[in-house]
């Protein structure tokens, strides 16, 4: 009523004839807590099954019924209550299976995951009936090999166990599990006893283990690493971590969905298949290991290679190495190996490529391989120089790109053209363009001479000047 909203009398009548339970001492609501959260329905329901299938043949090739699973309602009421609970849960309460799991198929048929994880003790016994019993054998041993597999996959995913108890009487299976483990003969109890508990060896972190029944070298082997603490992946050495991270991203393998798309274009698939950008999952975990997985990723040298191997014709569709990696992924590059195979994929140095390159901050060395088919037809003539004109508009976009350490050119760019380029590419931002190189070409006759480009910059001014004018 304090609230301002109004409250009919009848409201009034059912507030009154409310239990305070909140009032009542922590110690008190605990055992209501206890009494209100039954796991014996689930003993009762194999129990039950049990019975069923001993005395029914017909259903033995039948898978049972599974039970009703309902949430507590004391785990409905409010969120309080919900954490007074489950605390109780995972302190005090045992999860008990004593027939395996019989015909009902997965564990999650009968219990929650969720409430497996949260418990604090699991037993799994013998004690309702004997693992391996002659009337119902294919049913009761697939039933504790199908509970023991499923068991180990879902703690290792996580778990708040203070104990594992596995205790298994049956003379035969202990024979099984002795005589035959050392064995060189085929044992199909052996193989499959050995196979589900396998899944059991990924689970770290419980308390206390208990194993009877089983081979004692395996499970001395078991118990050790089920105990074990579980490993923190920031507890790793750095020097093991980086390792890790050097493996879970590479950008160099953008190279081979380009040489793969290039099978299939143009001529089976409309558009190019370009994959989807994606970061990789080590850069969303949290801030830490994103920042030390980045500098794993700045020190591998990236290796981007233009395939010759390709149909396309005209250069403008060829496709853009942006369409593969994301411009950030670009700017923590601190080593570029750039191979273009053929003289057209010049076209993918673009502004936007070159603008990327020249605005990192931890670039430092790049190295261009360049291989030209048509050169000899261009060196072969008096006229012409090379790198022609057209090689030469993609290559001068480079001189943008400066300040580096080191840079290196191989393949068919003539010395004279590359060492000026590289100058100019390892000079400091803040020399003036007058004071840089000029770029030089060879002509068929193998003389030297300057690449002028005033009256390529005169054309481009009119035509900008024309663009301008309404």
């Amino acid at each position: 009523m304090s609230t301002g909203r109004r409250v009919t009398r009848l409201q009034l009548s059912h507030i009154k004839d409310t239990f305070p339970f909140m009032d009542l001492p922590a110690e008190l609501r605990n055992d209501i807590y206890i009494h209100s959260i039954d796991f014996t329905t689930l003993e009762r329901y194999f129990d039950a099954a049990y019975q069923t299938l001993i005395t029914n043949k017909k259903i033995k090739n039948r898978q049972h019924h599974a039970p009703q699973r309902k949430t507590p309602t004391i785990f409905l009421i409010n969120r309080q209550i919900f954490r007074e609970s489950s605390y109780l849960l995972q302190k005090s309460f045992c999860v008990r299976f004593s027939h395996g799991l019989l015909k009902t198929g997965s564990i999650e048929n009968v219990i929650s995951v969720n409430l497996l994880r949260q418990v604090s003790s699991i037993e799994i016994t013998d004690s309702g009936h004997p693992i391996i019993k002659g009337s119902i054998l294919p049913q009761s041993w697939h039933g504790y090999m199908t509970l023991l597999s499923e068991l180990g996959k879902i703690l290792a995913e996580g778990h708040k166990l203070k104990e594992l108890v596995i205790d298994f009487k049956d003379d035969r299976l202990k024979e099984h599990m002795t005589h035959c483990y050392e064995a060189d003969y085929q044992c199909g109890f052996r193989d499959q006893m050995q196979k589900a508990l396998e899944s059991l060896r990924n689970v770290r972190g419980i308390g206390k283990v208990t194993l009877n029944g089983l081979n004692a070298q395996e499970a001395k082997e078991l118990k050790s690493l089920m105990e074990k603490k579980p490993v923190n992946f920031m507890s790793l050495p750095l020097e093991l971590r980086d390792m890790i991270y050097e493996h879970t991203m590479d950008i160099s393998e953008i190279s081979k969905p380009l040489t793969r798309g290039l099978i299939d274009y143009p001529h089976k698939t409309k558009d190019f298949p370009f994959p989807p950008l994606t970061t990789p999952n080590v850069l969303l975990l949290n801030k830490q290991i994103s920042e030390e997985a980045i500098k794993v990723l700045r020190k591998k040298p990236v290796h981007i290679t233009f395939t010759s191997k390709h149909n396309i014709s005209d250069q403008a569709k060829l496709p853009s190495i942006l369409a593969f990696v994301s411009r950030g992924s670009l700017k923590q590059v601190k080593t570029i190996t750039i191979t273009m195979e053929s003289w057209e994929w010049v076209y993918n140095l673009e502004n936007r490529l070159i603008n990327i390159l020249a605005a990192s901050k931890h670039l430092q060395n790049f190295h261009f391989n360049f291989h030209d088919s048509l050169k000899s037809s261009f060196t072969k003539l008096s006229t012409q120089r090379y790198p022609d004109k057209q090689i030469h508009d993609s290559l001068k976009k480079l001189t943008k790109i400066r300040g580096l350490t080191q840079v290196t050119f191989s393949g068919d760019l003539p010395i004279v053209y590359t060492d000026a380029l590289a100058q100019i590419m390892t000079s400091k931002p803040s020399i003036p363009d007058a004071k840089l190189p000029k770029l030089k070409a060879v002509t068929g006759e193998d003389k030297v001479v300057d690449i002028t480009e005033e009256k390529e910059e005169e054309e481009t001014s009119t035509t900008e000047t024309q663009q301008e004018q309404p």
